[in-house]
């Protein structure tokens, strides 16, 4: 055997000896700084982005450039017993019209660092606006500047709004801008033909 074979055979000996060890008698090795990953260049991505609302549990926080906020036309539509929403294209507008909705689509984060588009109902201006969508409304106001978590009470036909005095560290936004979020959230629920199978079904032609 060679000098040079024994010499890493040493060297290596430690490294074998720490994994096999009890891990937790040595707490400061299992330590590490929370910029670990900044350190080494990672940036966090935005796989799903989810769209709708809040659930009743999330605390959120709006992302306060204006420019991050859109307002468009939405169709929702129950599939399989569960409620969606699909974007139209400018083109069918009027063509659906009668099923569309105005809404703003806002984004948001929540505490875990997920992002959400924020579906906020925009009140047409010949209609009055109903207290459902007045409070969430207000919530996603709110949560410009503040974390805001909703719950929906039913005696009083609204969504009850809550904001916290805890020290709650904003989490980082992914590297994805704006549009890339929206095309995350509604690429594949994006109506542009009038043969698009949510179009078909409302006009009874499935």
């Amino acid at each position: 055997m060679s000098e040079r074979f024994e010499l890493l055979k040493l060297e290596r000996q430690p490294i074998a000896d720490s994994i096999g060890a009890d891990p937790f008698s040595n707490l400061d090795a299992l330590r590490i700084d929370q910029q670990f990953g900044a350190d080494l260049g990672l940036r966090r991505e935005a796989p799903t982005v989810r769209r709708g609302k809040p659930s009743r549990n999330e605390w959120v926080r709006r992302h306060p450039s204006p420019e991050w906020t859109i307002t468009t036309a939405i169709l929702h539509f129950e599939e399989d017993g569960r409620p969606d929403s699909y974007l139209v294209a400018p083109a069918l507008r009027d063509e659906l019209a009668a099923d569309l909705r105005l809404v703003e689509l806002c984004a948001t984060i929540t505490t875990v660092g997920s992002p959400l588009i924020w579906e906020v109902p925009v009140p047409p201006p010949s209609m009055r606006e109903n207290s459902w969508h007045e409070s969430r409304r207000r919530a996603a106001e709110l949560a410009r500047t503040r974390w805001v978590r909703v719950a929906s009470n039913m005696s009083t036909k609204s969504y009850e709004i809550f904001t916290t005095s805890a020290d709650i560290p904003m989490p980082q936004w992914p590297v994805a801008s704006f549009e890339e979020l929206l095309r995350l959230a509604y690429a594949a629920h994006y109506i542009d033909s009038l043969e698009h199978h949510v179009v078909r079904n409302l006009r009874g032609a499935i």
